[in-house]
């Protein structure tokens, strides 16, 4: 079996020829791959000689990073309090984001639109799409960054806690 990954560059990087019993093996891959479109190839044959190839490609892309919530509980009421969303790009994306309710339901959309590279953020008063305040629970929020190399996306947890009027 031999196996071969080409980078972006169209180099590559991991080369492997060798003979193995039958089952699933895993392929080494340098340990900060440059971002951009790779291609895995594993060629083999089998015992009675037919050749098998097969082509895989995918991506590196680490244009979402740092995501996180400025407070990671937030407490409602009282009026005025909200959960600031924040994330970096390395470079322009089309960026969403959405609060996930304990279910997996979601109860509300951000943003569908274009950031330049940098630090992001979005706010959410814990208000949901129906315009009232969420029930209380641990929800994910969910940001969504496309560009030239693809979709990638990260989540965190964000607590939200109800609070009795005083």
């Amino acid at each position: 079996m031999s196996s071969a990954t080409d980078a972006p560059d169209g180099s590559a990087p991991v080369s492997e020829t060798v003979a193995r019993e039958p089952g699933s093996y895993g392929v080494a891959v340098p340990s900060s791959p440059p971002e951009g479109r790779w291609k895995l190839t594993v060629a083999a044959a089998d015992e009675l000689g037919q050749a098998t190839t097969m082509t895989k490609a995918f991506a590196v892309n680490a244009t979402l990073g740092f995501l996180g919530t400025e407070p990671r509980v937030l407490r409602l009421p009282p009026k005025g309090a909200a959960a600031r969303v924040v994330w970096s790009l390395t470079r322009p994306a089309r960026v969403g984001v959405t609060v996930e309710a304990p279910d997996g339901s979601i109860v509300r959309t951000f943003s569908r639109r274009l950031y330049p590279a940098g630090e992001q953020s979005v706010t959410w008063n814990g208000i949901g799409r129906d315009r009232k305040p969420v029930r209380g629970g641990r929800y994910t929020v969910r940001v969504s960054a496309v560009n030239e190399l693809g979709k990638t996306e990260q989540t965190t947890a964000l607590v939200v806690r109800r609070v009795a009027a005083a």
